[in-house]
């Protein structure tokens, strides 16, 4: 069985290297769309490309970005590209966790070919007391997960009739596929396998997220983008920031918590328990030191790009 993941990307040298490694453990081939990253992600793609890992690069040079129709233009293209028995839809903060490789194959030979799959999430977080000294590579330092996962959530995994067929769309976040009414489609859980969520990994990697997710959320949707509930939890990151509440260490199993359950991520929530859970670490970085987060030259580089688009 050949499996193909998919994934948009953006800003995320802090831990675009281990998601592609390890993804590339279980699955048969990623392909990464690049959405206009000012860090050191398109080079770290290329050269884990050149290293000879099966990996498919593209770019996207929107400023503003609709998720939903660009991931689906994205699952399209692979599906074109590449010819597989599934595609898994991921993020790069997203770690497939399963017992092996054949335990994947044989989840996946369970999915009806007419529904998608759906794989749950599991939200890791830094071990209590973790500081920016702490090991370069995140599965060693996000080691820990929620007892009991705050929101219940899961990505979704097309098997081929249906990622070749031309009546759905992906919904923002690929948490679920709508069909060509825009009716939600009934997924196939996928109970042996999870997903890793590793959103909250350092204070500098959520500033940046929470700063150009917000904003160039705005910048899609326009005026009612405060009205509607997509990425409302970069929003309230965003609303303390601009308070002066920036985010510490200890503040980023509670953001997470928050952010995932049914409040605005607030600094200072309650944590619930926590389980410690770590991934396999199945391959070294080779280059730990290109993962440096510097989250106020992306927010400029950005405002410098949407200055440049409103002045033409």
């Amino acid at each position: 069985m050949n499996l193909v993941g998919v994934a948009i990307v953006r800003n995320e040298a802090d831990v675009v290297e281990a998601f592609v490694r390890h993804n590339l453990h279980y699955l048969d081939r990623l392909v990464v769309i690049d959405h206009q990253s000012d860090d050191a992600t398109p080079a770290l793609l290329a050269a884990l490309r050149d290293e000879g890992l099966p990996l498919t690069l593209r770019r996207f040079e929107d400023l503003a970005f609709d998720h939903a129709r660009r991931m689906t233009e994205a699952l399209r293209l692979a599906a074109e590209l590449h010819a597989a028995d599934a595609y898994l839809t991921l993020d790069a903060d997203e770690f497939l966790r399963c017992g092996s490789p054949s335990a994947l194959r044989e989840a996946v030979a369970a999915v009806p070919g007419d529904r998608p799959g759906q794989i749950r999430w599991q939200t890791l977080v830094p071990a209590p007391g973790t500081t920016g000294d702490g090991p370069a590579h995140v599965l060693r330092r996000l080691t820990h997960r929620f007892a009991a996962e705050p929101g219940a959530q899961h990505k979704v995994l097309l098997p081929a009739a249906v990622a070749r067929g031309g009546h759905w769309r992906l919904a923002t976040g690929n948490h679920w596929l709508h069909d060509a009414a825009g009716s939600r489609i009934e997924g196939f859980d996928l109970p042996s396998l999870a997903l890793a969520h590793l959103p909250f990994r350092s204070p500098g990697q959520v500033v940046r997220k929470a700063a150009l997710g917000w904003l160039g959320h705005r910048l899609a949707i326009g005026p009612t983008a405060r009205e509607l509930p997509l990425n409302w939890h970069w929003r309230g990151i965003f609303e303390h920031m601009l308070q002066g509440a920036f985010p510490r260490w200890e503040d980023l199993a509670a953001l997470a918590a928050s952010a995932y359950g049914s409040e605005l991520p607030q600094p200072g929530a309650v944590v619930p328990p926590l389980v410690h859970d770590p991934l396999p670490v199945h391959h070294e970085l080779k280059w730990p030191e290109r993962s440096v987060i510097e989250p106020l030259q992306a927010i400029l580089q950005w405002a410098d790009r949407l200055v440049d688009a409103v002045v033409r």
